[in-house]
Parts: structure tokens; sequence; C-alpha cells
């Protein structure tokens, strides 16, 4: 092994002020043989042979490995990597290797270690490549395409040592294997007619803004020639030169273009000489320029708009304020949001009125008080878009469509709650407010609380706290779509077996979508439609609807299947009347393929995998559409970098599916450039799926981004398993900002999530956990005498519109804890206490504290943020910080009338218990 220079391309960029960072690095190249390579095979029989390749891409040298007659696994082991090293000095973006396989529908592992040795912190991450090519090819692949077990991300600067794994009688080669910086794939579009340029380039950006023209130059060959190319970008043209030296080629062609601080229209052109120019060709492309993200301000309005400046006083509200509405549909969701939110507060809107609309006026307007119009905001104003000013005179909301209304209104509402959070004063600060969404569709996918799916299983969840989450989380935040898993969580009467032991009635579930329709979001039902179809082929295993026995797969051959399928869909369109209908269709695997010949499904013998594919989803799509519906679907199973290349190969399919369907992609973390190569095929309308944002470089080829909630209780951030966190409510207020306005890093496929934006943005969790309340002076503190293992006993002696509990918990046995969360009663939090208020007239009220809901004890592993759903507040708003987290509850008195004797709080002897830190009353 030796090391490679850098081409010579990077030291004819225009020189900087600073030494810039190398952007790839071999780690094995193979021109001084294999060296320190070997072998193990365990667990069985069988032999690993190492040789140099006859046939290495580049250069002299490259690997090849034969796997024979292997019976459980067989090693080709790197030698431990160069310890130290500059490389070290980096972070590193991505993996590449060229690579070919034995043309056989197997894929083999190639598998990095990071660490010293101590197996504490060590870390392994395994990639499977397909070996279904014989032909060289470029394998590269983010860090995120590295599988975990423990979900840490790859720290490239501590790669220890690798191995590549496969089992049977196979073989491969492999050459340089390379680190390189982190970057995005930017796409080319060609521009007039190619002069004979026989190469394909890529094009990507790197971390630190710089741009990189890649090619093989192996079709160049014989040389010599020059490659140059003329990189025209908004701060001017640059020109990069590579010579391509005669013989077998030594590298890749890099040619490098300095970062652009400003957006706009690129170019670059390539022009091939040998002795004089003999191939040209030319391609335009996307110059992104990274910008700030909005300020969420004071208020921590989320998501943050994207034009906002403050002013002097407020607009004082009252049972006597009163909201016109212009030109009136005064049942529409603005409106509606509007009444709902000041009914909750005490505020009755008994005087609206319906104003006709004039020449002049913007399309729609919501006021109160003696404000200037609006009108020339909305001039050039995106859809969706608003503009809202408030003073001590008045407030006026203005927009050109019913949604821009709607969003208008969630940031007054937002605005009003804030003010109230910081200064107890229910009124509308006085600002002027421009703003608009970066993207058409803001989504979250779901399930019914209902569905048999995970822990807890079946559990007797409350339709009114589900439309109470969704308000809180989904509405509030401006999302606009929320795709809802159904399958066994409703009570069907077509196939009354399907439904699940705590499926709602259909009335309910109905009930959902209107309610989410009223209030201007698009609720679409999902039902998986080939794979992950246990939700049908579990009920009907008696009928033998399941491919080869796995309740997972649908045999699609099966008489009955399509029409037990169209049944149960015509049942739920005809309830919710949906615009749209996700199918799902990811993660499909026939058995068939891996079975003997005896055990195969016999109504699918002789049948393609891509033919079955091909006619399932035709089917699917000729049925919903022939409803007026507009169907949805995953793109894992037709992406060559995802699911869709070997056993199946379904990726083949895409020339025979329909367009117009829209793609849910969620493989962004393993094919970067995903987006685009749907695109490049046909599919008009992708959505970002399984995501938290999309930055602003994706945002120009995207229809939308959503974010998929993978269990049951969202509510709930610490449950059964530590990473089920990433899939709470918190990742929706996160997907929420980035989606209404862009995820900043383009170089990172998806935000984390992290405690960070939360603590930027404190009064977020103030908003869900807590509601404001009118005619009420400031908290007063109720001193506390010393808590017992038993409780704790409060003297009171006063009424009180509101009580507010700040107290922790001290979790004594996570196993139990983990077990009592899979209770079907634990769906809103595990017990583990109760305070017990006692009035003068002898009434009592009982207010529960669940651990998971009210309180937490974040620890490590346990924990990425310390939110709770039910909390106004958390302190320290960390989950590093030793000792308790204090977390703030409101209780909103019922009987403020009736003096308060006292509170006691009774502890419940299970896996945690309460720690009280104080008591207010407003």
């Amino acid at each position: 092994m030796r090391p490679v220079a850098l081409i010579v391309a990077l030291l004819l960029v225009a020189s900087t002020a600073f030494a810039q960072r190398p952007l790839r690095h071999v780690l094995f190249d193979f021109e001084d043989g294999i060296g320190e390579w070997t072998t193990n095979v365990w667990g069985g029989g069988g032999e690993v042979e190492l040789s140099l390749s006859d046939d290495p891409k580049f250069g002299a040298g490259a690997l090849r490995s034969e796997i024979i007659g292997v019976e459980r696994g067989g090693n080709t082991i790197a030698p431990r990597f160069a310890e130290p090293g500059e490389w070290r000095d980096y972070d590193w973006g991505r993996i590449s290797l060229w690579f070919k396989g034995d043309g056989t529908p197997t894929k083999l592992s190639f598998r990095l270690f990071t660490g010293t040795g101590d197996e504490a912190t060590d870390q392994g991450y395994s990639l499977n490549i397909p070996m279904d090519s014989t032909e060289w090819r470029h394998i590269t692949a983010p860090l995120s395409a590295f599988w975990n077990r423990a979900k840490v991300p790859m720290d490239t600067r501590r790669i220890a040592w690798s191995y590549m794994g496969m089992s049977g009688t196979h073989s491969f080669e492999i050459d340089q294997i390379t680190l390189e910086a982190p970057q995005r794939p930017v796409a080319l579009q060609q521009v007039g007619e190619p002069w004979a340029l026989p190469v394909e380039p890529e094009l990507a950006q790197f971390e630190d803004g710089r741009f990189g023209l890649r090619f093989d130059p192996t079709p160049l060959l014989p040389g010599p020639a020059t490659v140059s190319a003329r990189f025209e970008l908004p701060i001017g043209a640059h020109e990069a030169t590579q010579e391509v030296p005669d013989g077998p080629p030594t590298d890749e062609v890099l040619l490098i273009a300095p970062a652009s601080a400003e957006s706009g229209a690129g170019r670059v052109e390539v022009t091939v000489t040998e002795g004089e120019p003999v191939a040209r060709a030319a391609w335009s492309f996307d110059v992104v320029a990274n910008r700030p993200l909005p300020d969420p301000t004071h208020l921590a309005l989320l998501p943050a708009p994207k034009e906002i400046e403050f002013g002097d006083g407020a607009y004082p509200l009252s049972p006597a304020a009163s909201f016109s509405c212009t030109p009136g549909d005064l049942t529409g969701p603005a409106m509606a949001l509007l009444r709902d939110a000041f009914a909750s507060w005490g505020l009755q809107q008994e005087d609206v009125r319906q104003i006709p609309r004039f020449p002049g006026l913007p399309r729609g307007q919501i006021q109160a008080g003696a404000v200037q119009g609006l009108g020339d905001a909305l001039v050039d104003l995106p859809a969706e878009g608003y503009a809202l000013t408030a003073s001590a005179a008045g407030v006026q909301i203005a927009a050109n469509d019913e949604a821009g209304l709607r969003n208008g209104v969630l940031t007054l509402l937002q605005a009003i709650e804030s003010r109230w959070a910081l200064t107890g004063d229910l009124a509308v600060p006085a600002m002027q407010v421009v703003d608009w969404p970066s993207m058409p569709v803001r989504a979250v996918m779901l399930t019914l609380p209902s569905n048999r799916w995970g822990h807890p299983n079946d559990p007797p969840a409350d339709p009114e706290m589900f439309l109470r989450f969704l308000r809180e989380v989904v509405v509030n935040t401006k999302l606009n779509m929320a795709v809802i898993i159904i399958h066994q969580g409703m009570q069907y009467e077509s196939h009354p077996q399907v439904a699940g032991p705590a499926a709602w009635s259909k009335q309910d579930v109905q009930r959902i979508f209107d309610t989410l329709r009223s209030w201007g979001v698009e609720p679409v039902p999902h039902m998986n439609s080939l794979g992950h179809m246990n939700w049908l082929c579990i009920p009907y295993r008696d009928l033998g609807l399941a491919e080869d026995g796995d309740v997972h797969q649908i045999s699609t051959s099966h008489p009955d299947a399509e029409r037990i399928v169209k049944e149960i869909y015509q049942e739920i369109t005809d309830l919710v009347q949906p615009k749209y209908f996700h199918v799902g269709l990811d993660e499909i695997r026939w058995n068939t393929e891996a079975l003997p010949e005896e055990q195969r499904c016999r109504l699918c013998a002789g049948k393609s995998k891509q033919d079955i594919f091909v006619e399932w989803v035709g089917m699917l799509h000729e049925f919903l559409t022939g409803q007026g519906l507009e169907m949805m679907m995953w793109g894992d199973m037709i992406l060559p970098g995802h699911n869709g290349g070997p056993p199946y190969n379904l990726a083949e399919t895409v020339d025979h599916l329909p367009k117009e369907t829209i793609i849910c992609n969620w493989s962004t973390r393993l094919a970067p450039d995903s987006h685009q190569w749907f695109l490049d095929r046909g599919f008009e309308r992708i959505i970002k799926s399984n995501s938290r944002g999309a930055n602003l470089a994706e945002q120009r080829v995207l229809l939308g981004n959503m974010m998929g909630v993978w269990y049951k209780v969202p509510w709930l951030t610490e449950h059964t398993a530590p990473e089920l966190e990433g899939y709470a409510y918190g990742s929706i207020l996160e997907a929420a900002e980035y989606s209404w306005n862009h995820w900043p890093d383009m170089f990172t496929v998806m935000p984390p999530l992290s405690a960070e934006f939360f603590a930027q943005r404190p009064l977020v969790q103030w908003r869900i956990g807590a509601d404001p309340i009118t005619g009420v002076g400031r908290r007063e503190n109720i001193q506390l005498p010393a808590q017992t293992a038993e409780g704790m006993f409060v003297p009171v002696g006063r009424t009180a519109r509101a009580l507010y509990f700040e107290h922790g918990a001290e979790l004594l046995d996570r196993e139990a804890m983990v077990e009592a969360f899979k209770d079907p009663a634990s769906w809103a939090g595990v017990p583990i206490g109760e305070y017990v208020v006692e009035y003068a007239s002898g009434a009592t009220e009982t207010i529960p504290v669940r651990y998971g809901m009210e309180v937490r004890d974040p620890q490590e592993g346990w924990c990425i943020s310390p939110i709770a759903y039910s909390s106004m507040s958390v302190e320290p708003m960390t989950c590093d910080a030793e000792g308790t987290h204090v977390y703030t509850m409101q209780w909103i008195n019922p009987r403020p009338e009736d003096p308060i004797v006292s509170v006691r709080l009774w502890q419940f002897g299970a896996p945690a218990e309460v720690l009280v830190a104080g008591l207010d009353a407003q």
C-alpha cells in the first residue's frame, strides 16, 4: 500500500489565503501488491484465496478474492490502517471503491471497524455490495449508508481495520478503497449536442463549497490527452486542467472549481485535446449557496417567519375583542382555528362578521381593530404565504389563499401564547410579518394508535387525546399533510376479522380525517399493499394469502388477493373521502427466490418478480385513479442504490410504472442522488421521507418533506427502546421547521434530533404543555414540607385558577420500566404517582403523574433531548447534566371558586418515583 498524491488539478484552482483540505485519501490501491491482506473461514468448511487481479481498474494492481465452498462465512481481511496519519486530521464524508462481482444475485458484506481494541468504545459498520455485475463499477457510499447496531455515527478518524465477508462459492475484485471529503451530488443537464465526448461525468459540491467534476478516463485511452473544464459560476469563470497519460489509467479525472458565495445558474464545458480538440460537451447546473435559518425570535415561533420586525406595545385581547373575515369563509380552517383557540382561553368570538370583498382588497383577510391594509405585501407572495401586522390599534392577517390565512392565524396564536408565557399578558405583540413556506408539502406520517403494531400492543388509546396531539404538534406548526397508517386500527364492515382488539370505530376514524381537513391538513390513508402485509395475511392465515406462509408478504397470484384488497381500500376511501392514497410498497421480500422448489408458492411458479410487481402496482394505480385519487408509494424497491437491485432488480421496472405516482423517497441515507434519479426517470413529484427536513439544494427538486413516526404513541419520547425517541413528537417539530424553512447543512443527509434545537426554542414546549388563562395574576409559590417515601402532604388554603407542579423522577429500575411500557394501559405513560387535590367542599380531584408523559429521568443512551409532552418546560435542557431534571406541569383547576385545602402526593411503588421541587398557585 502506498499513498496517492492529489491530482494536478488541485494545483490549478485560484489561490486562497488558507490551505484547503484534501478531497480524497486512498487507503488501498494494491500497486505494491496485496501485502499483509489475509483471510479466515469461520463456522464450517471451505477456503478463501487471495491473488492480484489480471485486470486492475487503475494502475498495475487490484485484489482478487476467491471464496470456495464456504459454509458459514469467509473473510478477506485488510491490514490495520496506518496509525498515525495526516488523513486522520480530517472528517470524511463517504467511502468509495472500484468493484467487480461474479454476476450472481448475491451481496458481499463490506465491514469497517473503528477504535483501538477496546470493546466498550469500538464500533462495527457494514455495507452490502451487489455481486451482480462482472464489469468494474464505482461503489460510493455516504457514511450514513453503513449499518451500525448501536446507531453510532462513524468516526472516520478512528478507522482501524476492515474485511469483506461471504459464504458459498464466489469471486470478486477490488481496487482503490478511498475516503472522500463530505459532499453532495449536483445534477447536470446537458446543453446542446455533445461533440463525441465518450464519458459521463459526475459533479459534486464538497463541504468547503468547492465543486469537483469527475469521470473515469478509460474511454479516452489510448492517450496521452489533456482534459480541461471551464466552469461558469455566479462569481465568475474558472478553468481547470488535467493530463491523462498514455497507457493504463492511474486514477479518475477530477477537475476542481472554487466555492461560490452566490446562488444562480452554473455551466461547465469539458474539452478533450489530443494535440487538437477531439471532443467537447457542456452541462448546466444549479449553484446553491447556503444561507442561515430565520431567527425564531424571543417568542420561539416555530417555524420561524422569514421576515419579522417587532414594534412597541400590544393589542390587548378580551371577551369584547371582535375579529372580522374578508371575503368571508367563516367556516374555513383559519377562522375555525381562531375560534377554537379563543374559546379555550375564555374569549368567545360571538361578533364575527362576514364582509364582502371589494376591488383592491386582498383575496382574504382577518382583522381586529383599526389597522392599515396589507395589500402591497401580498404582491408576488408564494402560495400559502401571508402578511400579518399588529399594533396597539389592531391586528390584520392578509393572504392570497385560504391556506395562507390559516398559516397567518397559526403565527398569531403562537405569538399570543408566547407573550402570555413571558408576561402573563393576553395580547398580540406589535409586529410586522411576511412569511411563506419553502415547499408545498410539509407532512408527517404516523399510525393510528389503535393499530396492532409495536409496543404497547393493543392499547386502549383515546381518540380525543390523539386529536389533541395532532392539533398541538402537527397543525399548530403549519404542517399541511398527515399520512395515517390504518391497517388493523379500524373496524371494517367488509372484512371484520382484520380489525385488531383495540381498533377504533369507523366513526372515530372518520372524525380524525374530517377534523384534520377542517384544520387545513390534508389527511391521507396509508395501507401496506405487498410487503409488510401481516395486517392482512395474519387474519387470513387459513385462506393462505401469505406467500410461502410468510405473513410479511401477500401472494398477488392468490385468486382472492386482489378482491380482498380492493374491498378494504374501497371501504376506507368511501369513509374518509381522501384526495391521495399511500399504498406502501417498500421492503418487499419474496421468500420464493430462496426456498427449495418443493416449498415455493405454486401460484407464482414461472412468474417473473418484475412482472408480478408491475402488474400489482398497475392494478392499484388503476383502482385508485378510477376513483379520482392520486397514488403515493415508497421508492426504495425501484431504486438501484437501495432495494431495487439484486435479487429482484425491480429498478428495471421503472419504465413500466405510472409516472404520475408521487414517490416518497426515504433512501437518501443510502443514495444521496436518489431524488434526481427518480426525476430523471419521469417521476415528477418527489417527497423526501423519514426526514426531519430538506436543505436548500433538495428543495429545488422536491414537492415536499415528510417525517415518518414509526410507533404508536409519539407523545412519549421514552419508551421500550432508546431509538424510539427519534420517532416521537420532537422529530415532528424539527420537521415542521426544516420543511417550512430549510435544513441549513447541505452535506449532512438529514437533520439530527438535538437538544440544542429545543434549547433555542424554549417556548415551543410551553405552548404544547400549557394553555393561557385569562384574568389571573402572577404565580405564587407554596411552601413545601419534607417529602417521604410514601409521598407528601401540602397545605394550600386558598382558591386558584391553576396549579403548577415542579417535579422530576428518579428511575429505580430501567428493565422494569421497559416492561411497564409494554402494558397496554401505559399508552399515555407509566403511572408512578398521583396528586390528590382536596377542596373545602369535600370534593377531590386526582392528577396522575406518568413516567414519559409528565416526567422523565434522562439517562445516557436513553435521551437525546429531555423534553416531555405534558410538561411546560424542563431544566436543565440537556441530557448530559447529572442529578434530577425538573419538569413544570400546568393543571387548570376545574373548581376555581372552591378553596383548595391541600394537595397530597402518593407514590405508587413503580419502577420510578416522583421527586417534587416546587408547587405554585395562580
